[in-house]
């Protein structure tokens, strides 16, 4: 019986160059307790969008099939997409966008990353000050585009 994830599958998940205002939460690494040094090579795991250093969340996942912050598995989501992964990381000049549906009206927005907080239900919640639009307001929103 597999415990963890194969390799070939850890090597397709997203990574990026860490730089100052990357746009994923955190500035640490929950594994080594490290923060992100500029150039360092960070992974995102998919669904969860927790970042780790990608030497400590690869040498995790092997043995793991779960993000070892909130132990959302990664099974399910290797097990889904055909290539074997989720989404891409945004790129540094992107600015996430979502759409937020509020009652009957559908507000898009512009996200601002860092004012983001990762619920443990697997939503998320944005406050005003992360939401480009007139209407905003404390919304709980889905996931990232």
């Amino acid at each position: 019986a597999q415990i963890g994830i194969k390799k070939m599958d850890i090597k397709a998940l997203p990574v990026t160059v860490y730089y100052m205002g990357s746009p994923f939460p955190g500035n640490d690494c929950p594994i080594c307790l490290a923060e992100f040094m500029e150039g360092e090579k960070v992974r995102l795991l998919p669904e969860c969008c927790h970042s780790f250093h990608a030497d400590c969340i690869d040498a995790w996942l092997l043995s793991n099939a779960s993000c070892p912050s909130c132990r959302h598995s990664l099974l399910y989501v290797l097990s889904k997409e055909p290539s074997g992964i989720a989404r891409p990381v945004p790129q540094p000049a992107e600015s996430p966008r979502m759409e937020v549906n509020q009652g009957n009206e559908s507000v898009e927005a512009n996200l601002d990353v860092q004012s983001l907080q990762f619920l443990g239900d697997g939503s998320t919640l944005a406050t005003s000050s992360s939401l480009d639009s007139p209407k905003s307001k404390d919304l709980e929103i889905g996931n990232v585009v």
